[in-house]
């Protein structure tokens, strides 16, 4: 019962908290844009990964949610990487 409190809070919390960086990129312009909606993604993602596995849909999480969370969290990383060897971020601004 403790596992599953802590899943379910733990799931809605993640999915909230990807609600700044989704906010954000509606306000930003450039490549930085792309940073946060990848960031939204991952969050998002990863929030009803454990969502789903508290509530006991344990195949779907772990074999089809979970995957598409580290694919996303790994194209994050490329894109940082490509955007920074670009110099590329620095040149983004935030709409008024």
């Amino acid at each position: 019962m403790e596992n599953f409190i802590l899943n379910v809070l733990s799931g809605v919390l993640i999915i909230s908290i990807g609600a700044i960086p989704g906010f954000l990129s509606l306000k930003t312009t450039g490549n930085i844009r792309i940073l946060l909606i990848a960031l939204t993604m991952f969050t998002l993602v990863h929030g009803l990964y454990h969502f789903l596995d508290s509530i006991g849909f344990e195949f779907i999480s772990d074999s089809v949610i979970r995957p598409i969370s580290v694919l996303v969290l790994i194209a994050f990383g490329i894109i940082t990487l490509i955007m920074k060897r670009k110099s590329v971020i620095k040149g983004s601004t935030i709409k008024n």
